[in-house]
């Protein structure tokens, strides 16, 4: 802490010193090497290999950005006015194009929607739930509607997960995580209830690895193991997390991801809570989603403006 604080003492001098003489490169010089140390210090990276994928200009989500899943070479977008785009990741900025995949009939306006990627080992594609509580698998441009049972019984639903076949939904005004195991077309089977005792009524997002992780619209991370509520400290983290949107699970290293998109930044924890690292790009406008590919060694990331890709640290 005493390192931090001395750092960031000596940056606001140097800062001072520079709005007095705008032109003095050795104040120039010793601010940039002050603002690379406290980086260093908050374990920030820059991210590397920054590509646009696609411009939004006349051609991107028409409202605001509900979720991002990047599965098999394609980018799906949602958006809170119930369209659902593809992109494919191998475009770039000049010749991009987007098809939008599917409107709900009519689009939803309650701003409802979630969708889940399919991992490579697990097949391709994304599933999405639209807001009539309808399931859909997509794979490349088909779709195909999965039978889901009692979906109308829910109280809510917030966000999905898929893992091992299995689907999950967040019902945060039912404080539940229901799992549904996979039948013959989909997904007609009783929902089980995975969490004990809990209180979700502030969960936006969830991320199923061997444990249960949950976001918080606060900043706070719950983790359940064993359906049981464990720890998550996020220690280590000097900045809380701000608007946080979007939390994940390396299916690599199991690190937990969490999109910070007040911060324009993505934080990493440990499995149980340690802070790891963060990395961010300075010349984002914002930062509303990511996706991570931990075995292409890439992060996708959404802003107001576009569809990007950059490498993934390390």
């Amino acid at each position: 802490a005493a390192a931090r604080d001395n750092l960031e003492q000596a940056l606001k001098l140097a800062a001072e010193a520079l709005s007095l003489a705008p032109n003095d490169l050795t104040a120039a010089s010793l601010r940039q090497a002050l603002a690379a140390d406290l980086a260093t210090l908050d374990g920030t990276y820059q991210l590397s290999g920054l590509r646009l994928i696609t411009n939004f200009a006349g051609a991107g989500p028409t409202a605001p950005l509900l979720h991002l899943a990047v599965s098999s070479g394609t980018a799906y977008i949602l958006g809170q006015d119930g369209r659902l785009l593809r992109y494919p990741l191998e475009a770039s900025s000049s010749n991009a194009s987007a098809t939008k995949a599917l409107d709900t009939q009519p689009p939803s306006a309650n701003g409802e929607g979630a969708l889940a990627p399919i991992p490579p080992e697990e097949g391709s594609g994304a599933f999405y739930l639209d807001g009539e509580r309808r399931l859909f698998r997509y794979s490349g441009q088909t779709a195909k509607a999965v039978s889901l049972r009692g979906a109308d019984d829910w109280l809510s639903f917030q966000a999905i997960a898929f893992r091992e076949g299995s689907l999950y939904v967040l019902d945060s005004r039912a404080s539940q995580v229901w799992r549904y195991l996979p039948t013959e077309g989909g997904y007609d089977s009783e929902r089980r209830s995975i969490l004990k005792g809990a209180q979700l009524t502030a969960a936006t997002d969830l991320a199923i690895a061997g444990d249960v992780y949950i976001l918080e619209a606060g900043g706070r991370v719950r983790r359940f193991v064993d359906g049981r509520e464990s720890t998550f400290p996020q220690s280590g983290l000097t900045q809380p997390l701000v608007n946080p949107r979007r939390i994940m699970v390396g299916r690599r290293s199991q690190r937990v991801y969490v999109v910070d998109s007040g911060q324009r930044r993505i934080v990493v924890f440990s499995p149980d809570g340690a802070f790891f690292r963060q990395f961010t790009d300075d010349t984002l406008d914002s930062l509303q989603d990511a996706a991570i590919d931990e075995a292409g060694s890439k992060v996708y990331l959404v802003t107001q403006s576009g569809l990007y890709e950059a490498n993934l640290p390390p």
